[in-house]
C-alpha cells in the first residue's frame, strides 16, 4: 500500500510539474505577431542563458548568498514570465521572496522545484518549435 501511495504521490507530482511547465500560447502568439521573427531569437537566447541562471542559483545557494539567490531569481521570474513561462516565473517568484527574507532552507527546496519545471519548459518551448540559441 505505501509504494502504491508514493507511486500515486510521484505521478501527481510529475502531473503538477507537467502544469506550471505550460507555455502560455496564446502569450506567444502575441510575442510573434508583435516581434515576427525576432521572438525565436529572443526565445533561443532566454533557453541558452537558463542553464547558467540555474548554475548562478545554484552557486549562490552553495555559498548561502541569500542576496545572490534573490537577484538571479528575479531575473529569471522577469524573462520567464514575458515569454509565457507562467509556471517557472511563479516558482521564480518565490525562491525570490525566500531569497529575500534570508530562508536558505526554504529556497533549497524551491530550487529543486524550479530546476524540475525548467527542464520541462525547455521542453514545453521545443515542441512548440524554439531551440536554445548557438553560444
Amino acid at each position: 500500500m505505501s509504494e502504491d501511495r508514493s507511486a500515486s504521490g510521484a505521478g501527481q507530482r510529475a502531473q503538477e510539474g507537467a502544469a506550471l511547465a505550460r507555455i502560455d500560447e496564446a502569450c506567444i502568439a502575441e510575442l510573434r505577431d508583435a516581434l515576427a521573427e525576432d521572438l525565436d531569437e529572443i526565445v533561443g537566447h532566454f533557453l541558452y542563458q537558463l542553464d547558467g541562471q540555474l548554475a548562478a542559483m545554484d552557486a549562490a545557494l552553495g555559498a548561502a548568498d541569500a542576496a545572490a539567490v534573490a537577484a538571479e531569481a528575479h531575473a529569471l521570474k522577469g524573462s520567464a514570465g514575458n515569454l509565457g513561462a507562467a509556471g517557472l516565473a511563479a516558482l521564480a517568484a518565490a525562491l525570490e521572496h525566500s531569497g529575500k527574507a534570508g530562508d536558505l532552507g526554504a529556497a533549497g527546496a524551491q530550487f529543486a522545484q524550479l530546476q524540475a519545471c525548467a527542464a520541462q519548459t525547455v521542453g514545453a518551448y521545443n515542441a512548440l518549435g524554439f531551440r536554445a540559441a548557438a553560444a
